[in-house]
């Protein structure tokens, strides 16, 4: 692991941290932003400690390979992983023990793990299976799994509603059920065009990625061809037409935190940032990537967003500007990325290919900050003016000449 300077160079600070020997597949942050655990290839979970940039005891061995996501419950006490087996592993992060035997059910490989935001529910899909719902008081089933092929799926804020996406040949659909009853709600309806019609529903590809809006009425959801399709909840009804502006499969979605913009990333690596009303783009495709895009995620305070791709680079964006912030987040080996995760303070930006590698951005959630303690003394006011010409003059770690 490494810790990397996104305010500059984008180079290593300090000593890089070898642990993983394959892939780094799912990254998450524990919620006070303590722990980080990654999963890799070389089928292990291993925990750190993004502060003092060391591991956090011996790696969790799966012992069935690759590890390809990883979750943390709300509260932080457990760690959910899943991999090439057909189980889910659940560990005790302060000891780094299986704290339960293995979840298992007719899940393939690939899949991913959440938990719902009241930590009452955890979720697990595979490739080729049906999505799984555990109630994570007695980690039994909440009842048969939800059927399908479900390549992606979403929790709704209030942990209410589970959205899953479909990778069905031929049957790309959306879907909504009651976490509580279980029972999927009425079909999503088609979107009314203004002559009294309605578009056609449904993606025409597989279903990769879905995104609720921070409050919960609009869901989002990518798929193959370019396609991203805004839902309203309540009305379970398609808002508009597809957008079809990414001329490649769309893997990411994310909302920022006011839920008034959305952004893509797609295999035909542009990033592009969406009017969650409008559904107009905003601005211009933000380029720079020369491979496929395959994660974004908007930092917490949301003035602006991370992508990685399969190019080996991270990048982060202005969302106002939609200009690039300095060069591209660098590390040994051009290696792709295939995850990204800020911690809830949003100073930290945690990354995961061949490697895992860990950028301090707290210079862009604070400059002042990050100024005042990169000096051992404090700064004068013509130093202030030169570093920060755009923040207030701050006298808790400045003084007068």
């Amino acid at each position: 692991m490494e810790l990397l300077d996104a305010d500059g160079t984008g180079l290593p600070i300090g000593e890089s941290l070898i642990g993983h020997v394959g892939t780094i597949n799912g990254l998450a942050f524990s919620s006070d932003g303590r722990i980080l655990a990654s999963g890799s290839d070389d089928g292990t979970v291993r925990l750190w400690d993004p502060l003092v940039l060391r591991p956090r005891g011996a790696p969790m061995d799966d012992e069935t390979g690759q590890l390809l996501s990883a979750a943390f419950s709300p509260d932080g006490k457990v760690l959910a992983s899943t991999g090439a087996s057909t189980s889910v592993r659940l560990w005790d992060p302060r000891t780094g023990r299986a704290s339960h035997p293995p979840l298992t059910g007719r899940m393939g490989k690939n899949f991913s793990v959440t938990f719902s935001r009241d930590g009452s529910t955890l979720a697990a899909t595979g490739d080729v299976g049906p999505a799984w719902l555990w109630d994570t008081g007695s980690w039994q089933p909440t009842g048969p799994p939800l059927e399908g092929a479900i390549g992606a799926v979403a929790f709704s804020p209030d942990g209410k509603l589970l959205a899953t996406g479909d990778i069905t040949l031929n049957q790309f659909d959306v879907r909504l059920y009651d976490t509580v009853t279980r029972r999927q709600l009425p079909p999503l309806l088609p979107a009314q065009r203004p002559d009294g019609g309605t578009y056609t529903l449904g993606h025409h590809g597989s279903v990769h990625a879905l995104a609720f809006s921070p409050d919960g009425k609009f869901l989002a959801s990518g798929a193959g061809f370019g396609e991203i399709q805004l839902w309203d909840v309540a009305r379970r009804r398609a808002v508009g037409k597809p957008i079809t502006d990414h001329s490649g499969d769309v893997t990411s979605l994310s909302f920022s935190p006011d839920g008034r913009t959305l952004v893509s990333g797609a295999t035909d690596g542009t990033v592009r940032l969406w009017d969650a009303q409008t559904h107009r783009q905003q601005g211009k495709p933000l380029t720079g990537h020369t491979r496929a895009v395959n994660a974004v995620v908007f930092n917490p305070k949301g003035g602006f967003l991370a992508s990685g791709g399969d190019d080996g680079r991270v990048r982060l964006w202005d969302v106002g500007t939609g200009h690039q912030i300095g060069g591209p987040l660098l590390s040994e080996g051009a290696v792709a990325v295939h995850a990204l995760a800020f911690n809830r303070k949003g100073t930290l930006l945690a990354g995961g290919g061949a490697r895992l590698r860990l950028w301090d951005v707290s210079a862009l959630t604070d400059p002042a900050q990050t100024i005042c303690a990169r000096y051992d003394e404090p700064l004068p006011r013509d130093t202030w003016r030169h570093k920060l010409p755009d923040v207030a003059y701050r006298t808790g770690c400045t003084y007068d000449e």
